[in-house]
């Protein structure tokens, strides 16, 4: 049974791609016109940067832990595939890219698909074949992150192989915002869906931006968040 957050979470995601796909300027205008509400409101701090089009083709979904962000990526899915079809653009996009953080979570999300009557394969395994083509919102191709880079090798895939107009979901979407990697894999992904459109999930974006100190992922993920759920502490109940 659905729990009360994800309705929430599922209903915005629906009004936003109701809009997104129905009314895209009428969208943006809204968006900022709250923005300027906002900045005029909240004097004491820096202004939130007014929303381009081009921001407006990615949210993030900040649940926390255990609290069903899996079923929630499937049923996004379902409702992007719906308003697609309803305007006519769902041979759009090229396909439709599940990146995780490794092999273990790829094969874990593969089951997960099939148990919800969604077809999800491995990339790698597939490239070259003809499950490998492009199809549109039909199918999953599931990919480490780890494995996009700037040349195609034996285990890897380049990143600009896959194009720019892409369906993204991202498994633990905090992931490249800190350390050696800091920049190189968000950079990456972007590219995926310059031209497409990205979901991305994550219980700790909020922390991942905190530690990583950049101004870029800060507007980015503050303007993209499309719903935000935490579990009480236990020292908050009563």
């Amino acid at each position: 049974m659905w729990k009360y957050f994800q309705w929430l979470t599922l209903l915005f995601v629906e009004i936003y791609l109701d809009l997104f796909f129905g009314n895209r300027d009428g969208l943006l205008n809204d968006i900022n016109a709250y923005v300027n509400h906002f900045n005029t409101k909240w004097v004491d701090y820096a202004d939130v940067p007014l929303y381009t089009e081009d921001d407006l083709n990615k949210l993030c979904l900040q649940n926390a832990t255990g609290s069903g962000k899996t079923l929630l990526m499937h049923v996004n899915l379902l409702q992007y595939r719906h308003y697609a079809t309803l305007h006519g653009k769902e041979n759009d996009l090229s396909r439709v890219i599940l990146l995780t953080p490794n092999e273990r979570l790829s094969e874990q999300h593969i089951a997960e698909f099939a148990a919800s009557d969604m077809y999800a394969i491995p990339y790698l395994s597939s490239r070259g074949g003809v499950l490998g083509l492009v199809h549109g919102l039909d199918f999953i191709d599931v990919l480490e992150i780890t494995k996009l880079a700037d040349q195609e090798g034996p285990n890897t895939i380049a990143t600009r192989s896959l194009g720019d107009q892409n369906l993204l979901l991202v498994d633990e979407g905090h992931r490249g915002m800190s350390g050696k990697e800091e920049g190189v894999w968000f950079t990456r992904r972007s590219d995926l869906c310059v031209k497409g459109f990205t979901f991305e999930y994550s219980a700790t974006f909020e922390q991942a931006v905190q530690a990583a100190g950049n101004t870029e992922f800060s507007d980015s993920y503050a303007k993209a968040v499309i719903f935000d759920y935490s579990y009480r502490c236990k020292r908050c109940r009563s």
